[in-house]
């Protein structure tokens, strides 16, 4: 083989590699103009709602009448409160499974009825919280049918069968099917809720980070995820479902931030305030870089 043919090999080998090394800079560089400006996009677009989680806590016990109230003052778009049944069916509001950690008792809602529950304070684990008895569901949804929106958790603790009919039924007698969500965890409380009413608007609860997990509940109209939870591949699959993500529950600057950045359309927050201030200043940040 000649010397020339040699360096011949040699320039097109420089030359394949130059080539690869370009398609590479290029691909990476697509990569990251489209996803910077798919969320851009997202942030933009999106109107970004501000859900208070169980009320507004600052002051007042969780999923509380006061909390309620609180929340009503700051001016959220909804309120996220957690349902369970009584043992003589009322709905009340109760996120755990007991009243131990609210209000120092071993008692499940199911074992009591809700006249037994008069006494019970679930304000008994916020010590500057005044007493507080346990809130009906019917009560909140009169409070904020004309003010404010409701996402109501639906507890599946297995013990709260005929709980998704009862909650349907309250929203169809006040005439609060606009103005609320219904979520889950128990993707058959959704379905069921779907067959009751599909006006109702109903979201899955996830922690997942598996993308098997939307495919598979894709009946619902939105997710609402925890926002650790939350990746690239997971939010193109919810928005070319054409669905909202709701993200839980980011309470601090950074956090409300990469939630939004994720795609969030709406935020459960414990911390109202920093929610509110955080959204005005990403979203003049981004009005600022749009106009330069």
């Amino acid at each position: 083989m000649s010397i020339s043919a040699k360096n011949l090999i040699e320039i097109q080998k420089k030359q394949n590699k130059k080539r690869r090394f370009r398609t590479l800079l290029f691909i990476l560089i697509f990569l990251f103009v489209t996803y910077r400006g798919l969320f851009s996009i997202l942030l933009i677009s999106a109107d970004i709602k501000i859900t208070a989680h169980r009320g507004s806590t600052v002051l007042s016990p969780e999923n509380s009448i006061s909390s309620v109230v609180e929340a009503l003052a700051l001016n959220v778009d909804y309120i996220e409160v957690d349902a369970q049944l009584t043992k003589d069916d009322k709905v009340i509001l109760l996120h755990d499974r007991t009243f131990k950690r609210t209000a120092g008792i071993t008692s499940k809602p199911k074992d009591l009825t809700y006249e037994e529950m008069q006494n019970i304070n679930i304000g008994y684990y916020k010590p500057s919280a005044f007493e507080t008895p346990v809130p009906l569901l019917e009560d909140v949804i009169r409070l904020c049918r004309y003010s404010c929106g409701l996402n109501i958790e639906l507890k599946d603790y297995g013990n709260n069968d005929g709980l998704p009919a009862k909650v349907v039924q309250l929203l169809e007698d006040y005439d609060y099917i606009d103005g609320c969500y219904i979520t889950s965890t128990s993707s058959k409380f959704l379905k069921e809720v779907r067959n009751l009413n599909p006006n109702i608007k109903i979201g899955l609860i996830t922690t997942s980070t598996m993308l098997t997990t939307y495919i598979n509940n894709s009946f619902v109209d939105f997710y609402s995820v925890n926002y650790l939870s939350l990746s690239p591949s997971i939010t193109l699959y919810i928005r070319s479902s054409k669905k909202k993500i709701h993200a839980w529950t980011p309470s601090s600057k950074i956090t409300v931030e990469t939630a939004i950045r994720m795609g969030a359309n709406n935020i459960i927050t414990d911390d109202i305030s920093t929610t509110k201030f955080t959204i005005i200043s990403m979203t003049k940040e981004l009005i600022e870089k749009g106009s330069n």
